[in-house]
């Protein structure tokens, strides 16, 4: 029977040899992790790649101002690396929860400022469209020294959203509450209806945050 000199060497001293088994374990681990961690990456990348689909759009790059690109357009037609060809100048693009500011026809402060009131459009960046239960209802008041003297502008109006219809969700949530505020200045015609409004009651309401 033969000697086995490295394992009497190992065992003379054993704390080394643990150490050097660590080592050993350690290294083939983070060589094992490497492997398994490159091969899962090279496999969601095929997963992610037979679903991704390059764009582009045609442009004349002698005239950039001109629009004539037929000779593109036929290409996409008859090469059979195109596999779909959409001549429409725009497209709209439309992401989810993603929400733009609507300047160009709403009522911001550059179109109240350029343009005549009578021009308006009857909308505005930040409306919010709801129907909820109406919770608070307050008098805004100018203060002054004297009681006879304090004049109502206006109220202060709280409502629990139950139903949103339509809104910036920074402005308006469903299930929470909202605070409107309604001004009798340029707004007289609306002031009986406000007048009738009760705590508990469930209204459907256009508002808007100020811009």
């Amino acid at each position: 029977m033969k000697t086995n000199v490295p394992l009497i060497s190992s065992l003379r001293k054993p704390f080394r040899s643990l150490l050097l088994l660590i080592l050993f374990g350690l290294i083939s681990f983070g060589f094992i992790t490497k492997a398994v961690g490159f091969i899962l990456v090279q496999r969601e990348t095929g997963v992610l790649g037979s679903y991704y689909r390059s764009i582009g759009v045609l442009e004349n790059i002698k005239d950039p101002k001109s629009y004539e690109i037929s000779s593109g357009i036929e290409l996409i037609k008859t090469s059979p690396y195109f596999a779909y060809g959409d001549q429409r100048e725009l497209v709209s693009g439309v992401m989810a929860e993603t929400y733009n500011l609507n300047i160009i026809n709403s009522n911001n402060s550059y179109i109240v400022n350029v343009v005549p009131q009578e021009n308006w459009p009857n909308t505005h960046t930040y409306d919010i469209w709801f129907m909820g239960e109406l919770i608070k209802m307050e008098e805004v008041t100018i203060p002054a020294r004297k009681p006879e003297n304090v004049r109502t502008v206006g109220y202060y109006l709280e409502f629990n959203i139950d139903t949103l219809l339509a809104g910036h969700p920074d402005y308006a949530t469903q299930g929470k509450p909202v605070g409107l505020l309604f001004l009798f200045e340029g707004n007289e015609a609306g002031i009986p209806f406000i007048d009738e409004m009760e705590v508990g009651q469930r209204y459907f309401i256009r508002g808007r945050e100020d811009d």
